[in-house]
């Protein structure tokens, strides 16, 4: 039966975090019958043992209850079914199936091998500008689509995740559990995946994410010992110099593109970068990002507790009339859940984002594992105050539901009692 079980989970853990939102089935999104499948599968498997763990059902409560408060204010009957399916159900079956420390890292192995998979399709994406996902498109008008995005000459890979971005914070979530394993276990085959994870990061040329990536992979590395870091740092710095000296002299066009791509980067501090890569769009991002605040005030005023409840329609950005552009989203995933869910929608997702942080901070230097979950946590933080398209980045939840229910060892409290204490400190008087 626990073999059974596990099958349910792994064939989860597999599809869930790569199904494409795009992708429907009579009109619904197909992850969304994964879940019934899986939870109602493993629910089944679990027959007379079906019990909730107190912390568990706590958690399973507080969050449902939120989002059923939401929905109805808004009167969804739809979104209280899934909010049953999503947060009851598959809830369950994850914080019941996680419930050790070896099942937790099982799974993070799972996580990680699927996306060393879907980097072969972002890596064909960026040399072919062509989306291998493209047939299975049948979403409605509210659907991302599985069109290439271009940055200059370049096609920004994106696999089934419908935009680069949440195709970036899922390779940087991986990557970083790659170099967990290796630093584990020392088998060059993690580090290969590390590496080739990374790579690919950078074929989406997302600035934020990779940004972000950067801070994260820091911050792990230091929290796995600082001699670590500087090491790693100056390998890295060498063989960059002697790859970039190569390129520059044996491949022009290389080269060239790979300038492209770091003035991309550099756009998120530098305007001028931005004009030497010819990517004009949100030229200045802070400004662009400071602006969004009075956006979001103005669309959710009266409405801050619950939000609008709808899908945020266009909006127009900049006062000048002759370079205002049209958007259709808040390009700050917080800003842009206040607006659509309201204050009430906001906690609801940061309750499983803080307890992540929360749980890791304190354990982080003893126990390896904490560093990798915080060092997760802080990414999808960051990201979520600096981009959108997070909706695609599913992995958040399964990697929420790992860190809750994964055992939390005390350290054992031995008593100490005076004459102990006594004889301790004066060894005569114990003979």
């Amino acid at each position: 039966m626990k073999f059974k079980q596990r099958k349910i989970v792994y064939l989860y853990l597999i599809l869930y975090p790569i199904l494409p939102g795009y992708f429907r089935i009579m009109g619904t999104r197909a992850y969304k019958f994964l879940s019934i499948f899986c939870a109602g599968a493993y629910l089944i498997s679990t027959r007379r043992q079906f019990k909730i763990k107190s912390k568990n059902f706590g958690m399973i409560l507080g969050l449902a209850g939120l989002w059923i408060l939401f929905n109805l204010v808004h009167y969804s009957t739809s979104g209280i079914i899934n909010t049953i399916l999503d947060y009851v159900l598959v809830l369950y079956m994850l914080l019941d199936y996680f419930n050790s420390r070896e099942r937790v890292e099982e799974g993070l192995e799972v996580l990680m091998n699927t996306a060393s998979v879907m980097c072969f399709f972002g890596l064909f994406d960026f040399f072919t500008k062509r989306n291998l996902f493209s047939f299975i498109y049948s979403g409605n008008a509210t659907d991302t689509t599985p069109d290439l995005q271009m940055r200059g000459i370049f096609a920004r890979s994106e696999a089934s995740f419908g935009h680069a971005i949440p195709f970036a914070i899922y390779l940087s979530i991986n990557a970083l559990i790659a170099l967990y394993f290796f630093n584990k276990t020392g088998k060059k085959k993690y580090q290969y995946l590390f590496l080739l994870l990374s790579l690919t990061l950078i074929t989406t040329i997302s600035r934020a994410p990779i940004l972000v990536y950067i801070i994260g992979l820091t911050i792990f590395m230091a929290l796995m010992g600082m001699h670590k870091l500087l090491k790693s740092i100056g390998k890295v710095a060498i063989v960059a110099a002697v790859l970039l000296l190569v390129t520059y002299i044996a491949l022009p066009t290389v080269f060239s593109g790979l300038s492209f791509i770091w003035n991309v980067m550099a756009g998120v501090f530098s305007e001028n970068a931005l004009l030497r890569a010819g990517d004009f769009q949100n030229s200045n991002p802070f400004e662009y990002r400071l602006a969004l605040f009075s956006i979001a005030r103005n669309l959710v005023r009266g409405k801050e507790l619950f939000g609008t409840g709808n899908i945020i329609e266009q909006f127009v950005y900049g006062n000048n009339p002759y370079s205002s552009n049209l958007h259709y989203s808040i390009d700050n995933a917080y800003l842009y859940w206040l607006v659509r869910y309201g204050i009430v929608g906001l906690i609801t997702n940061l309750i499983p984002l803080l307890t992540c942080i929360g749980i890791s901070l304190p354990r982080c230097r003893k126990e390896k594992i904490y560093a990798l979950f915080l060092a997760i946590g802080l990414i999808l933080a960051l990201n979520w105050v600096s981009v959108a398209s997070l909706a695609e980045s599913k992995i958040w939840f399964i990697l929420f539901a790992m860190i809750w229910s994964m055992p939390r060892e005390k350290a054992a409290r031995e008593p100490i009692y005076k004459k102990e204490l006594r004889h301790a400190g004066n060894p005569a008087s114990a003979n």
